[in-house]
């Protein structure tokens, strides 16, 4: 590589005024694309400069794919390397590309030093053998790789949009089934709740305390008491477990049953709906489907007779926000038992309460099996410009004759069919 590159060492203290700051965070591994907001940014530490046309190569994790090539003059970190090309050796387009290309990553990566924060640096890239094409060459993959990434990036943002409508299509049947029911001619009346609105006029509104078996906090076993956590079997939940979906299925630590033996641990059963009640995550819900426990971060609240466990969870999951917003103004807020009590509960009879769950199931598992298809088809997209980005740049793949027949700028699009015909 040193052959054809040059290793740019343009340091600064302080940006100049009106440059644009680049940090690692910025790229998107393994596309190129830089998302930056330099108004925000405060370095601390010195910057490389880069220019125009310039490859900027993330050399902290490189297996992340931190590959760049702005089209501006800038600063980034120290933690790139800014990479020029030699006139008449490579051009810098088909850098962006090879340094990009999985076989060449996978070689950088094999050479990095340090456990924790993993480098590469410029001895051993400067040292690697490149496959390097005539310029003509050079250009014409660089053209067609230009073309198909851009084709390929349409389509991944058109399923990503279209994941987008159908998860806000899911939230939009969850809230109409538990705050309106299914009967769409029933009374209403107000529910005296801002954020409830009007529900079926047969519907009780109560605080969760009046429907609840019991509202808990969770703990955590003393740390200094080995057997509590070498051989662990109870899921022991904390907020960093929760996500977007309702139910929790994995925490990342367990703890052992004889934390539960010995009063240092609550055991809840299947069916407790747990909810985050301090920091920044605060309010968020979730539903364990197997006996588990969790820190004292979060409430558990086991529901009585009255209540279907995943007609409250679900009611519970949908005005997460407004329970943030209820939460006191501090520093740190936080929601206790009382405050947790106190949150209102809009419900009918047991029976519809089924119904309703039945049918948000119903309608969740379309939704969810498109999701997953589409997601499934930006996995395999991804992957398939990863091995075409190989093929090529190592010549696998000879594209010079279809890149001449490529236009010189993007005119063609995408028509949605051509992504959005599977939607169904």
């Amino acid at each position: 590589m040193k052959r054809c590159v040059n290793n740019v060492n343009e340091m600064r203290e302080n940006a100049e005024h009106g440059q644009i700051l680049v940090a690692l965070d910025d790229v998107q591994s393994w596309t190129g694309v830089i998302q930056t907001d330099s108004a925000t940014k405060e370095y601390t530490s010195q910057m490389k400069r880069f220019r125009a046309g310039d490859v900027i190569f993330g050399k902290l994790r490189p297996y992340l794919a931190k590959v760049a090539r702005p089209d501006y003059d800038g600063f980034g970190v120290s933690e790139f390397l800014v990479l020029r090309s030699l006139p008449g050796e490579i051009r810098g387009e088909f850098l962006e590309h090879l340094l990009r290309s999985k076989p060449v990553i996978d070689a950088i990566d094999g050479s990095t030093f340090g456990a924790k924060m993993p480098r590469t640096d410029w001895h051993f890239m400067g040292n690697l053998s490149l496959p390097l094409p005539p310029l003509p060459e050079q250009r014409a993959i660089a053209k067609y790789l230009d073309y198909m990434d851009r084709r390929i990036q349409r389509y991944i943002t058109a399923k990503e949009r279209l994941i987008e409508l159908l998860a806000e299509e899911k939230r939009a049947v969850i809230n109409h089934a538990v705050t309106r029911g299914l009967d769409p001619d029933v009374p209403l009346k107000p529910s005296g709740v801002e954020w409830l609105g009007e529900i079926p006029a047969h519907w009780e509104v109560v605080p969760i305390k009046r429907v609840a078996h019991s509202i808990q906090t969770g703990s955590t076993p003393p740390t200094n008491v080995a057997e509590y956590f070498e051989v662990g079997s109870l899921p022991w939940y904390g907020p960093s477990d929760f996500s977007p979906d309702l139910l929790l299925r994995s925490a990342r630590r367990r703890i052992a049953t004889q934390a539960i033996d010995d009063r240092v641990a609550r055991l809840f059963p299947p069916g407790t709906v747990m909810v985050i009640s301090i920091g920044a995550t605060i309010g968020k819900v979730g539903m364990i489907v197997e006996p588990s426990t969790c820190n004292q971060q979060i409430n558990a609240i086991t529901y009585s007779r009255q209540m279907l466990p995943m007609f409250g969870a679900l009611q519970l999951k949908t005005f997460e926000r407004h329970i943030q917003a209820i939460s006191p103004s501090t520093t740190l807020p936080i929601l206790n038992q009382t405050q947790v009590g106190y949150l209102p509960s809009a419900f009918p009879q047991i029976d519809e309460q089924t119904e309703i769950v039945d049918h948000i199931r119903r309608k969740s598992a379309k939704m969810d099996k498109a999701i997953a298809a589409g997601s499934n088809q930006i996995e395999l997209m991804k992957e398939y410009r990863t091995r075409l980005i190989a093929d090529v740049v190592t010549g696998k793949l000879d594209v010079r004759e279809a890149a001449a027949s490529l236009p010189d700028d993007d005119a063609d699009e995408v028509s949605g069919a051509d992504f959005l015909g599977d939607a169904d």
